[in-house]
């Protein structure tokens, strides 16, 4: 894995529901990790596969392999100001080196 390829910072949250003051529910985010990563292009085979919309809505990071961090399919991703939502987590368990997070645009 080259380090300098990790050029962005994406922020990973979970989003919780907590009571507010007037008896509500709330949701607030918790931030769970903010790693640097890789922001990886798409292949030809996959460009021809997929239609514009998947295309447009999809987007894949690469993070190197956390321990600390349970990071699942349940969590939230920002970055450059837009809301993804993790549909599949690959780790490299050969390596153990890096994670790929495949997410979608949350509308």
């Amino acid at each position: 894995m080259e380090i300098g390829k990790l050029k962005h910072r994406i922020k990973i949250y979970s989003v919780e529901n907590m009571i507010n003051d007037e008896g509500g529910y709330e949701e607030v985010p918790t931030t769970i990790a903010t790693p640097f990563c890789e922001v990886s292009k798409t292949t030809i085979k996959e460009f021809r596969n997929e239609d514009l919309d998947t295309r447009r809505e999809t987007i894949v990071f690469i993070i190197r392999y956390r321990q600390k961090a349970d990071i699942h399919s349940g969590l939230f991703v920002e970055f450059k100001g837009k809301q993804y939502k993790i549909v599949a987590i690959e780790t490299d368990f050969q390596d153990m080196e890096r994670q790929q997070l495949k997410c979608e645009v949350v509308e």
